[in-house]
């Protein structure tokens, strides 16, 4: 691949040394400077015959990246005696320093599990009812509840000025928990059952999905010789496939994968799902073994930008900071398409506000006050 770059030489004396009586200024310590400021390497324009379909070529990895060094002035570090004056007198010494943070990005190790959310997206099309029958069962005790709250709220207000059937801070988790947990997820796999089935009734099923996932960071590494350095890094992953799904004397109506209902039929497990998506791991696997091809492409694009300023502790007293320095570096390409076999879950909370009220309102239905309240053990 052809190679693009722009290399500036910036040589520097590292010491200055500025006398009182004995002039003229002495500069020492040559430090060889070098770095390559841009750097492209990018594929070849050729001339070839348009592509057939043009969105399943590959594309090998382009890279653009620009540098700028953190570099300082001369400053005050010290002094010496200057014993060409009578009597002796202090003169004044000043460093100087340059510094390149990195001249390749360090990407985080982790990489993007684009496989699980595209697997998903995929089930949700290709409709699975199973799972929300088992989660039905789970959740059987909680529409106990919900019935419990809508009874406490009609005699409520028929009875209002008469203060009968007093509600309790009880009621109301558990119908949220009802919901969102069993009547919502039941109904909407079963009308998209009952939709799919009358738009979609013969073989073979060919299901596009066209999805972006990306992932973020940004760390503080300690680096010798750098002070306020940091990195942010952006990867994310275009898909575009086309997915030939297996035909099933079932059509596109079906009870799920048993290990899943397995995992739905354990107690709070929606909420060991937040911190670690078990729940999500398994359905990806439950569709893999009804897909019978795929086809399209993956775009990979990564951004990544580090800052950081040379620091030099010759004189303690005087320290001396470089103005900012930065790395900035873009790639860019295209695989083709290949079965997507999501990674093992891992580790990673959520905390979005939705989760957050969910679970306050699971700590408020499981607490003693409305285990009693309730007339069941939980």
């Amino acid at each position: 691949m052809p190679i693009q770059k722009t290399t500036v030489n910036e040589g520097f004396y590292s010491r200055r040394t500025i006398p009182v009586c004995s002039p003229p200024s002495a500069d020492t310590n040559w430090v060889t400077f070098n770095y390559d400021s841009y750097y492209r390497q990018y594929n070849s324009p050729q001339s070839r015959p348009k592509p057939d379909p043009l969105d399943r070529t590959v594309l090998a990895k382009q890279t653009t990246s620009r540098l700028k060094p953190s570099r300082s002035d001369w400053t005050y570090t010290g002094w010496y005696w200057d014993y060409a004056c009578s009597p002796k007198q202090k003169g004044g010494i000043y460093g100087r320093v340059k510094g390149i943070g990195e001249y390749v990005p360090t990407m985080p190790s982790s990489t993007v599990d684009w496989q699980t959310p595209v697997l998903l997206e995929l089930s949700e099309r290709y409709v699975n009812i199973g799972s929300s029958l088992a989660e039905y069962r789970a959740t059987a005790s909680q529409f106990y509840e919900y019935g419990k709250a809508i009874q406490n709220g009609w005699h409520r207000w028929k009875g209002l000025k008469k203060g009968r059937a007093k509600l309790t801070p009880c009621s109301i988790p558990a119908a949220e928990l009802a919901y969102s947990f069993g009547i919502k997820p039941l109904t909407e796999d079963l009308f998209s059952s009952v939709e799919a089935l009358a738009l979609r009734s013969e073989q073979p099923i060919h299901i596009d999905v066209h999805k972006t996932v990306s992932e973020y960071s940004k760390i503080f590494p300690t680096v010798s010789g750098f002070t306020n350095f940091q990195r942010r890094t952006m990867r994310s992953h275009r898909i575009n496939f086309r997915f030939d799904m297996r035909p099933s004397a079932l059509g596109i109506f079906n009870v799920g994968n048993p290990t899943t209902w397995a995992w739905e039929l354990i107690p709070f497990s929606f909420v060991v799902d937040w911190a670690i998506p078990v729940g999500d791991w398994l359905q990806a696997f439950d569709i893999i073994k009804k897909i019978n091809n795929v086809g399209g492409t993956r775009t990979i694009k990564e951004a990544y930008t580090s800052y950081w300023k040379v620091y030099n502790t010759a004189n303690p007293t005087y320290p001396i900071t470089g103005e900012i320095g930065k790395l900035t570096y873009k790639s860019h390409e295209r695989k083709l398409a290949s079965l997507p076999v999501p990674p093992p879950p891992r580790w990673k909370p959520s905390l979005s506000w939705h989760k957050v009220y969910r679970a306050l309102s699971l700590l408020v239905a499981v607490n003693q006050p409305c285990r009693k309240y309730s007339g069941r053990r939980m």
